[in-house]
């Protein structure tokens, strides 16, 4: 998992699976995606981020355990 916060994009042709490259410069993504252009004669996209997401790591916390439980009879 890349957890850089830099802007990039991303290569998506038509009927193919989900990209997963990363490129950090719109230059190398436009290369890219003329060349696959090229190679499948199929619509190509160049995605762009606009903002990210991201979740905290939950915090952990302790407790007393003061009491004995009930014992049941």
């Amino acid at each position: 998992m890349n957890n850089n916060r830099y802007k990039f994009w991303m290569v998506f042709v038509t009927g193919a699976q989900a990209p997963i490259k990363q490129h950090f410069n719109r230059a190398a993504a436009e290369s890219e995606a003329q060349r696959l252009a090229m190679k499948t004669g199929v619509p190509v996209y160049i995605l762009e981020s606009q903002t990210g997401y991201e979740t905290p790591m939950p915090e952990i916390a302790i407790f007393p355990t003061d009491e004995v439980a009930p014992s049941v009879a």
